[in-house]
């Protein structure tokens, strides 16, 4: 069986990336994403037991990575804890509306991760459309930027 990688290659390596992201660099995206993905992606699974929620959350997750790149600080940790504590969070909100579905459907008929499943991380690997579908969103964020250059800067985030 074949041992999980580990969430990084060093610090130094995820916080340049971390800050190559935070300047919208596409392939430090996907250079951190290839490398953290299947761990954040198992630690998902293991909270959420599901694979569907899982999936989702992971896509969240990403996409918070890219937008608040730049809010990360080194003083509070790795960029590995950050992103986990990011994928934690994410995953407590989705459990609370997962609570409130199944109150609201008795009827839900979900899918979940096998506990033993669990243990081979190539098994709960994400599937590549979770990162297909993240970095084209980043490409349509880019060409919806660039529509409202003159605007105050206070005007720009509600566009």
């Amino acid at each position: 069986m074949k041992k999980p990688d580990k969430i990084s290659s060093s610090k130094e390596d995820d916080i340049h990336l971390i800050q190559k992201i935070a300047q919208r660099d596409p392939a430090a995206f996907a250079a951190f994403y290839d490398h953290t993905a299947k761990t954040v992606f198992t630690f998902l699974s293991s909270l959420l037991k599901n694979r569907g929620e899982s999936e989702d959350t992971l896509q969240e997750t990403f996409w918070q990575v890219w937008r608040q790149a730049a809010s990360y600080e080194q003083t509070s940790g790795t960029p590995a804890a950050w992103v986990l504590t990011i994928a934690r969070n994410l995953s407590t909100d989705r459990l609370k509306h997962v609570a409130i579905f199944r109150q609201k459907d008795a009827c839900a008929n979900e899918t979940l991760i096998e506990p033993h499943l669990l243990a081979d991380v190539e098994q709960v690997a994400p599937p590549p459309s979770v990162r297909a579908n993240l970095l084209n969103a980043m490409e349509q964020e880019k060409s919806i930027t660039p529509r409202f250059p003159f605007a105050p800067p206070a005007k720009r985030k509600s566009f």
